[in-house]
Formats: C-alpha cells, structure tokens, sequence
C-alpha cells in the first residue's frame, strides 16, 4: 500500500503539473472560455494522472479526487484574479471618460 500510495502521490503531482502546463492563462476574461480551458487541462492532467497512478482503486481514487481539488483551487484564483483586473480596467475606463465629460 505504501507504495502505491507514492506512486498515486507521483501521479498526482505529475497530474498538477500537467494541468499548469496545459492551462491556457491567456484565454479571455470569459466565464466560458476560461471554464473550456480549465476542462481541457483538467482532462490532460487526469489522463497524466491515469497513466501513471497505481494500486487499489480506493486509493487511486482518493488522489484523483485530491487531483481535481488542487487544479479547481488554481483555476478558481485564476478566475477570481482575472475578474478583479477585468473590473479594476473598467474602473480606470470609466474614471477616464468622466474625466472627460
């Protein structure tokens, strides 16, 4: 069991770095286009973490499920840091244009 649980914890860390990859940063400010790049990068990781994780399906399973939280954690501070610059730019629009009225 040992083993297998350091290779699931191998997996994983592959998993996570497949997903930082695959991840396209860049994507628009977009709810859906950013969530289209996240599930693209989230099927990369797990078909990394498939690859390479072994032994008892519970435990397997277990890091898959651990997989999923640590990419859905990145992606939602992704998200929450590309609202907040989306927000703060029309902040700074609209104080330019007032400034101009």
């Amino acid at each position: 069991q040992g083993v297998a649980e350091g290779e699931c914890r191998r997996a994983l860390e592959a998993g996570e770095k497949t997903y930082a990859e695959a991840f396209d940063e860049d994507v628009a400010p977009e709810e859906q286009a950013m969530q289209a790049a996240h599930a693209a990068a989230l099927q990369e990781a797990m078909l990394v973490f498939d690859d390479n994780a072994v032994g008892d399906p519970e435990i397997r399973r277990a890091y898959a499920e651990r997989l999923t939280a640590s990419v859905q954690r990145r992606f939602q501070q992704h998200v929450d840091t590309a609202f907040a610059l989306a927000a703060a730019a029309c902040t700074e629009a609209l104080g330019e244009a007032s400034n101009h009225l």
